[in-house]
């Protein structure tokens, strides 16, 4: 139960971190990447953490409140972003009502 609990607190610093990113953005996109979300939540950076965060917005992808974008760096290799930009309907809420937009991504990470 108490790794649930916290499990369940990680998500939620999470989630206020990525509506913090969203709300605070000047242009008309942001590209999101686990290791940005975990610096703004204030967590450590390890590989698990990385992970965790990363499984996370692959769900916010399956909810469709996220796109997800293969870019590649070099010859071979590639890195998964994931973007929310000014059409999306995350985008909307998290910028007019931020506390409705932390609301909605929770339920849709619950359900």
């Amino acid at each position: 139960m108490n790794e649930d609990s916290s499990n369940r607190d990680f998500e939620l610093r999470l989630v206020k971190a990525l509506i913090k990113l969203i709300y605070e953005s000047r242009g008309k996109r942001v590209t999101i990447r686990a290791k940005l979300l975990l610096k703004i939540a204030g967590e450590n950076i390890d590989q698990s953490s990385i992970v965790r965060v990363s499984m996370l917005l692959k769900r916010l992808v399956l909810k469709k409140l996220l796109k997800s974008e293969v870019r590649k760096r070099f010859q071979k290799s590639r890195s998964l972003n994931y973007v929310v930009h000014e059409g999306m309907f995350l985008w909307e809420i998290a910028k007019n009502n931020p506390s409705h937009a932390e609301k909605l991504i929770l339920e849709a990470l619950s359900s």
